[in-house]
């Protein structure tokens, strides 16, 4: 009996130390509590078995392990609700939490929170209810309602300042994100400094540096890089001082990949480098896998394109090892489990097994079934429209109208394109996962919010067409930083797809009046139709600039892609209707005339496109004028 009380004491002591290395030394601390797990006897004291899987599955979360951490969680959670310990309930619920956030399973993260908000709420611990309160937010935040993140965030940090301001740091860091993200630059710069505050009142160092690398983001994004550069250099000497090998580490590849955007190359090389080192001291095999894409732009930079290519296959191999691995577990585990079952009982499992499959095909048929009826549904809306517009073409009987119609509906064609690349895409992953034997109903779901997500911006072209073609929408002042930010939602995505690096240069901002949505249809023609020239050309390397600057009483727009030039012969027929350099049987030829149309008639601008020593430039001119 002695001798157990001494084994538990010295257990508690052991989880108090790997609480404290939770993100300073994460590799080492889960080898630590995998060696205390293995040490100890069969009946072991059943609160301390359940703490050292909690703390397993908080650092599965923090090196990336989601799936082990979610099977440990869902354990935990099964006996805690049996022994009725809502203390501890209330802990493994919000890791939960944040365990499904960090794999975008928002619904169940919501419902994992509320749990815990629920006990808290039943036992009047308002001390405790700002953190799931807080996490609730960053839902609303990832599903981009930022009114309903803010009212959540403000409503947590309102009781943190009540009962546990030293908890405010966290959520006030929020705050500041989320004004980031809205380009509120100067409202997150005050959030983040009174988080700052809080964090040196209380002495909170271990989070200190990943406010410093907030700071370090705000600033690139309002390209203050100065300050960017003092604070990423902040950022690791605060985790160095806190000796969070982890921490440094992620910094200093942030720092690095900073610099090579900036093309500062002198500091990188030894960057990754020591990167590298930490990478190999704590156990962090995915983030080594993420160097080496940093490895491969800085020898891109360098113009060292063997080297370059040697990381780039080091990184393909590794990620193929590693999906190989993550097989060879999964079909270690089922054959494990298989080798258990009663031989009596192996032929049940094989037509469960069948019974697995056909109910996952039934899935992709109503999966494909829905995609189809979506499709439909949308052929039908743009029938409806179409029909409606020949009506008032018929009725007016004017030539000028039916020009419109022809401009609608080819624009309209023309911004289609893009989502429809990406549904095929989509489609595609979702047959492929069918067949290498992946499909679940959370791999349904997740396709089907992104066909949605695809769809539902098809739907907001025609509206936005329509809308403009009936001259509906306001003239209103916008900042074209705004507009990038747009666009760069809109063809993020499908650039990193193609491999496409961009880069956007803002030297100044000045305030334009008219139509934002008439000017992103100029973006979406000029970027669609370098996109699809790198795909129809195989171009390496391809890239796309923006430059933005002010000239006197205009503002210049510059779009240069280094894509295959325009013939000379082509050059003054390029914004005429119904000419087009591409295929004839997939374009209309309408895109550059709408473009020049927008910009000449809406802005009293100038468009014009002209071929420079690397590619092609589309210059841009609109005049500042008063509302």
């Amino acid at each position: 009996m002695i001798k157990i009380e001494k084994l538990k004491k010295r257990v508690s002591l052991q989880l108090d130390e790997i609480a404290a290395k939770l993100m300073s030394e994460p590799g080492s601390a889960l080898s630590e509590i995998l060696k205390i797990e293995q040490g100890l006897p069969d009946g072991f004291d059943a609160s301390l078995m359940r703490e050292i899987k909690f703390r397993k599955a908080q650092l599965e979360n923090i090196l990336g392990d989601f799936s082990a951490a979610e099977k440990n969680l869902a354990e935990l959670a099964r006996d805690l609700e049996n022994v009725i310990d809502e203390p501890a309930l209330i802990k493994v619920t919000n890791e939960q939490g944040n365990n499904y956030l960090a794999l975008n399973r928002l619904e169940e993260a919501a419902d994992a929170y509320l749990k815990c908000l629920k006990i808290l709420e039943k036992n009047q611990d308002f001390a405790k209810m700002c953190v799931p309160m807080n996490n609730i937010g960053q839902i609303y935040w990832y599903n981009q309602d930022s009114v309903k993140a803010k009212e959540y965030y403000l409503r947590s940090l309102k009781l943190a300042e009540q009962y546990t301001p030293e908890s405010a740091g966290d959520i006030l860091i929020n705050l500041g994100i989320l004004a980031a993200e809205q380009a509120e630059f100067d409202a997150a710069e005050s959030y983040y400094l009174k988080a700052l505050k809080v964090l040196e009142k209380f002495g909170d160092n271990a989070r200190i540096p990943l406010l410093y690398l907030n700071f370090a983001l705000l600033y690139e994004d309002c390209e203050k890089f100065e300050l960017a550069g003092e604070f990423h250099r902040k950022t690791i000497n605060g985790f160095r001082e806190s000796h969070n090998q982890f921490g440094e580490m992620h910094a200093s590849m942030n720092y690095s990949g900073f610099l090579i955007k900036q093309n500062k190359l002198n500091e990188v090389k030894k960057l990754l480098d020591h990167s590298f080192a930490l990478a190999d001291e704590v156990n962090a095999e995915s983030q080594k896998i993420q160097l080496y894409l940093h490895y491969r732009d800085y020898y891109e930079k360098t113009r060292k394109y063997k080297t370059a290519l040697m990381y780039q296959e080091k990184y393909h191999d590794a990620e193929v090892a590693r999906l190989e691995s993550q097989q060879k577990e999964k079909t270690a585990d089922i054959l494990a489990k298989y080798e258990s079952e009663q031989k009596e009982k192996e032929a049940a499992v094989l037509r469960e097994k069948n019974r697995e499959i056909e109910k996952q095909r039934h899935e992709l048929d109503i999966a494909n079934a829905k995609l189809l009826n979506v499709n439909k549904e949308l052929e039908n809306r743009v029938e409806d429209i179409m029909a409606k517009w020949q009506s008032q073409v018929m009725l007016n009987q004017s030539q000028e109208s039916l020009n419109g119609l022809v401009s609608i509906v080819s624009g309209i064609a023309h911004q289609w394109k893009q989502p429809l690349n990406n549904i095929s895409l989509i489609a595609q992953n979702l047959v492929d996962s069918y067949e290498f034997d992946e499909f679940s109903l959370e791999t349904l779901n997740k396709f089907s919010d992104q066909l949605s997500s695809q769809i539902h911006y098809m739907a907001d072209i025609i509206d936005d067409f329509a809308y403009n073609f009936k001259g509906m929408q306001d003239n209103r002042e916008f900042h074209l930083s705004h507009t990038l930010k747009v666009i760069r939602k809109l063809l993020d995505k499908t650039l990193e797809l193609e491999n496409i690096k961009t880069e956007y240069i803002i030297e100044h901002d000045p305030l334009i009046f008219g139509r934002e949505s008439e000017i992103i249809q100029v973006f979406m023609v000029i970027l669609s139709n370098a996109i699809e020239l790198f795909q129809q050309h195989k171009t390496p390397d391809p890239k796309i600039k923006v430059m933005i600057n002010k000239m006197e009483s205009e503002v210049n727009i510059v779009v240069f892609d280094n894509g295959p030039q325009v013939a000379e012969k082509d050059i003054e027929h390029l914004f005429e209707a119904y000419f087009s350099t591409k295929s004839k049987s997939t374009n209309t030829g309408l895109g550059l005339a709408l473009a020049r149309k927008i910009i000449s008639e809406r802005f009293d601008g100038s468009i014009i496109c002209r071929n420079v020593k690397t590619g092609v430039e589309f210059l841009i001119k609109i005049p500042i004028k008063e509302k």
